[in-house]
């Protein structure tokens, strides 16, 4: 079921590569419930 919902993001023409970055990211950034911490040592100040 994930699988299928990431995918759907990564093919869906009418979204910007970062756009579907910002989808997947904060998806799994609540889901995870990273700190600012980890967020910026992973992929810096946001």
């Amino acid at each position: 079921m994930i699988e299928t919902a990431i995918e759907s993001i990564e093919t869906a023409a009418f979204l910007t590569s970062e756009q579907k970055l910002d989808i997947i990211f904060n998806n799994a950034d609540r889901f995870l419930r990273l700190t600012d911490e980890q967020i910026t040592a992973m992929y810096g100040e946001r």
